[in-house]
């Protein structure tokens, strides 16, 4: 075996030009991505919020079996809480503007505010799995609400996109602790050097 075939873990490869140059590239489409993907969620909640009757269109659509019109408050609280998802996708893609603009900006992958950015991501995303299936309980139930007796409706459902959350989200968590490590180990060899 060739020392050019010997793997060095804690060589840093970001540090040849080239490869930095693509994190950077990589981290600004990521970072605008995200900015877009704020931007696009929280103007659909603006729409659903300030057009007549989009919202009460928006959650019919979303459950089946509304026989009866919900009372206002029952719309009115559905509607609220069907908001909670697009603020926990509004925090996590501007925590993940953030972690992204680090990475293109930082002298180091391994910068130390890394890992707490990464767990936050990874929270939000545990939080959103676990919010979509309660968020689509309770919509099904507030919109079923006036419903007759015998027809209103309790959804239970976990979906594929709540278990690509939590998946993501642990890994996120478990890539938080790697990079926690990486961040001790790149400052003992700065200190060695």
């Amino acid at each position: 075996m060739s020392n050019n075939d010997v793997f060095h873990p804690l060589i840093d490869d970001t540090t040849n030009s080239g490869d930095r140059r693509r994190l950077r590239s990589i981290a600004w489409i990521a970072e605008w991505s995200a900015v877009a993907g704020i931007v696009m969620g929280l103007g659909y909640v603006a729409y659903l919020a300030l057009v007549p009757d989009a919202l009460t269109i928006a959650l019919r659509r979303e459950v089946a079996g509304v026989v009866v019109e919900p009372s206002g408050p029952a719309l009115t609280a559905a509607g609220l809480v069907s908001f909670v998802p697009a603020l926990i996708f509004a925090g996590a893609m501007w925590s993940a503007r953030t972690l992204f603009r680090l990475l293109g900006r930082a002298a180091t992958v391994f910068d130390p505010r890394a890992p707490s950015l990464l767990k936050r991501l990874g929270l939000l995303a545990v939080a959103a799995a676990v919010a979509g299936v309660f968020v689509r309980m309770a919509v099904a139930l507030l919109m079923t609400s006036a419903n007759p007796p015998g027809q209103q409706q309790l959804v239970l459902s976990v979906s594929s996109g709540d278990v690509t959350a939590l998946v993501v989200g642990l890994f996120m968590l478990a890539f938080a602790l790697v990079m926690q490590e990486g961040v001790r180990l790149d400052e003992d060899n700065r200190s060695i050097l």
